[in-house]
């Protein structure tokens, strides 16, 4: 588990939302910090990658 940041406001989803609803917002958000994106952020991309892994399947969900 990252001790930093939590993972759903990181994501700007719900605890509750479905997986498919978090990928979504991971795509959406991954669209504009990529290199090739919007606005290039690196951290923020690894910042949401991060985020990601932690809650992208249900067995990680529930570790987290």
């Amino acid at each position: 588990m990252n001790v930093g940041k939590d993972a759903y406001k990181v994501l700007q989803v719900d605890p509750r939302a479905e997986l498919i609803v978090i990928h979504a917002a991971y795509r959406a958000l991954a669209r504009h910090c990529h290199p090739d994106g919007v606005a290039p952020d690196p951290a923020r991309m690894a910042e949401l990658n991060r985020a990601y892994a932690e809650i992208r399947d249900p067995e990680s969900r529930q570790r987290y």
